[in-house]
């Protein structure tokens, strides 16, 4: 949490630096502190800031972040007798959003979306373990699948990341395919894809032979035929 306490830091140096008193800067970003870090925020003692923390709370502390800003923080402004206080208001409101927000918005873009995350790479290690681990286990994919393993060790390194994900998506499927077949054929119960694989083989297996004669045949031979 270091580098959001770092942005609140600077959006409270930053305030004071445009001339908004201490005390106020103090305030409104102890309610950002307490709100990153899951604390609840104590009431100001003066009668101005009490007023805009209430307020503050009654919008939603999580919403200061995004820009609601409570307008009691410019009647506090106008009580502490700062200098343009709607020039020096509509500033804070503006801190608050590029300093902080978008700052955070961006550096947790950079670390999602950056090609050295973390977290990129372990996706891409962990597609590349499992692309290994079924060609090593082709026995979990069906025979009649067995066509998907047109990839080799070699291929993977080379793969787009998409490719692999896309890939291993489309193995794993065919694992839970292949799996809930071999049940069900475990407990007496065929599938379609059963029959069908059994009325081929049966079809390859019978050749049938016109004779002479137009009659057909199993291809075997007549056992007195063969005799003379």
């Amino acid at each position: 949490m270091r580098k959001k306490d770092d942005l609140i830091n600077a959006v409270r140096s930053k305030g004071i630096a445009i001339g908004i008193l201490r005390v106020i800067m103090e305030t409104i970003c102890r309610l950002i502190y307490d709100f990153v870090h899951g604390l609840r925020s104590p009431m100001p003692e003066h009668p101005s800031l009490g007023t805009a923390v209430r307020s503050q709370i009654d919008i939603g502390i999580r919403l200061l972040p995004r820009g609601f800003i409570s307008v009691k923080w410019l009647h506090a402004l106008e009580d502490f007798g700062v200098e343009r206080p709607a020039q020096k208001f509509s500033k804070l409101l503006k801190m608050i959003w590029f300093d902080f927000t978008d700052s955070l918005w961006r550096n947790r873009n950079k670390i999602v979306h950056s090609g050295d995350s973390r977290t990129r790479q372990h996706e891409q290690e962990t597609w590349v373990s499992k692309l290994r681990w079924y060609l090593d286990n082709t026995h979990v994919i069906s025979p009649l699948d067995q066509f998907v393993f047109s990839y080799t060790v070699e291929g993977i390194q080379t793969m787009l990341g998409a490719t692999r994900r896309q890939l291993v998506r489309n193995l794993e499927r065919l694992e839970r395919v292949y799996a809930t077949e071999l049940r069900v054929h475990v407990a007496g119960q065929g599938t379609l894809q059963y029959y069908f694989r059994v009325r081929q083989a049966d079809t390859e297996t019978v050749e049938v032979n016109n004779d002479d004669n137009g009659e057909a045949s199993t291809g075997k031979e007549d056992t007195l035929t063969g005799r003379m």
